[in-house]
């Protein structure tokens, strides 16, 4: 597609409430760029582009609102992501990460996903969250619904079915946080956002679509960067040379992973609003675009040899994160896990190796792991 400069439309499966009968995909990054930074030709709306208007999950959620709701939603829970905010975690994540690793010794054989790449984002958000521990079952497999139906290319009826009853399950687990069930902590989102639908600020269903985008987001695509980092540092034993003789390059080597195996393969989709035209491309009123990022973060164009993983690449402007006024509100959470993980992993197992073939989700849209099959060594 970058090659020949060419959208792909996709059409909408015929379970899908939106009024577009498909979407775009771009895949440039001169056309991510865009689209991730122009709020005047598009609307992020769902609620409004649909034919049925808004369903549950994430339409009532800030990332499918237009400015300024969009801002104001976000404002609302953005200190609690700033990055001095966020290095509070760094003490709990870490030990967190050193529990799990306790469990295993050298001469082991596992998953690396099943046994430290999933459970640790999961331990985090929802202590971040005010969710009890003992739910983490059941939000990973509400995850993982809401996760299989967001590939557009696989997408069935039985996933769309899935996908809206992991929704309202998970909202009445939410509801009955909001509701009281438990009291989470003093500095928790959960309390925030009951006190904040307490005193009429947010909406009910605000409030249960925040929690369930930050919970969807917070651990998804944490869990899918851990995992391709540890990937592709065993993969490219040179690489893992280099940051074991240099660990100041571990921020480098989390960069790349996010460019090279990007969480997230394409962006939200947006609504155009008029008549408008990207690199060429001309696009109606009412037509609905993406980028797809994974693409973006290999353009020849911006990144020098850029299907080689190189942990020292400067700069690294990937668009993992998204840009503009929609970029990831737990950016600097899911980076600080991610550094962490990999530092105790190679603390405590830095001579480990693959034992096996690794295999990757079978989904365009989140880029993880199903498997990593590693073999303990320190």
């Amino acid at each position: 597609m970058r090659r020949l400069n060419q959208p792909l439309f996709v059409p909408h499966h015929p379970a899908d409430t939106n009024k577009a009968p498909g979407k775009w995909l771009l895949s440039t990054y001169a056309q991510a760029q865009f689209i991730l930074n122009d709020t005047v030709h598009f609307t992020k709306n769902n609620a409004a582009s649909r034919t049925r208007g808004p369903e549950p999950g994430f339409d009532a959620s800030m990332l499918f609102q237009d400015e300024p709701e969009h801002r104001r939603l976000r404002s609302l829970v953005e200190d609690l992501f700033r990055r001095t905010a966020i290095n509070r975690y760094a003490e709990v994540v870490s030990g967190n990460a050193k529990l799990l690793l306790a469990e295993h010794e050298c001469g082991d054989t596992l998953d690396l996903v099943q046994a430290f790449a999933e459970p640790l984002p999961l331990l985090t958000i929802t202590e971040l969250l005010g969710i009890p521990k003992t739910k983490m079952p059941i939000l990973r497999r509400l995850s993982r619904a809401i996760t299989s139906a967001t590939d557009d290319l696989t997408v069935t009826e039985s996933t769309y079915a899935t996908k809206a009853a992991a929704y309202k399950d998970l909202g009445v687990l939410m509801q009955a946080g909001l509701n009281g069930e438990w009291e989470p902590p003093q500095d928790s989102l959960l309390l925030r956002l009951r006190n904040l639908t307490n005193d009429s600020t947010l909406r009910q269903d605000q409030a249960i679509a925040m929690l369930t985008l930050l919970l969807f987001a917070g651990h998804e695509t944490t869990i899918a960067l851990i995992g391709s980092c540890l990937y592709l540092l065993f993969a490219h034993p040179e690489q893992r040379r280099l940051l074991q003789a240099n660990p100041d390059l571990l921020t480098g080597a989390i960069e790349e992973s996010l460019r090279f195996e990007s969480p997230l393969q394409r962006s939200t989709f947006r609504m155009t609003l008029s008549d408008i035209a990207i690199e060429g491309h001309y696009f109606g009123p009412g037509e609905q675009v993406s980028a797809i990022l994974g693409s973006a973060n290999r353009d020849e164009k911006i990144f020098s040899n850029a299907h080689s993983f190189r942990i020292d690449r400067f700069p690294n402007p990937h668009l993992a994160f998204g840009r503009g006024n929609y970029h990831c509100i737990g950016r600097h959470l899911s980076a600080l896990e991610a550094r962490i993980a990999i530092q105790e992993f190679l603390n405590h197992f830095g001579k480990s190796s693959l034992a096996g073939q690794a295999q990757w989700q079978p989904n365009s849209f989140v880029r993880s792991l199903q498997n990593l099959p590693f073999h303990l060594g320190a």
